[in-house]
């Protein structure tokens, strides 16, 4: 997105970067008092898993085809307040 100001564009990104690790804080400090442990382990060969996944058979795992279903389920609603 190109604007007239761009400072603005950085500071944006700066926010962005400063509620990032302000929300992921708590997991990071539990990381690294506790260790990893199995489930990071799961969890990442999972998506690794997923992402080599070619994007016809990626295309099976959506929960439905048509935009309706997702409103239903309330992405309209988390999008406002987003």
């Amino acid at each position: 997105m190109k604007t007239k100001f761009p400072y603005i564009q950085v500071l944006n990104q700066t926010l962005n970067g400063f509620w990032t690790l302000f929300a992921f804080a708590p997991v990071l400090w539990f990381w690294t008092t506790a260790g990893p442990d199995h489930w990071l382990y799961i969890f990442l060969g999972t998506a690794v898993l997923f992402s080599l996944l070619p994007r016809k058979l990626l295309h099976r795992f959506r929960v439905g085809n048509r935009r309706t279903l997702y409103e239903k389920m309330g992405v309209r609603l988390m999008r406002r307040f987003i």
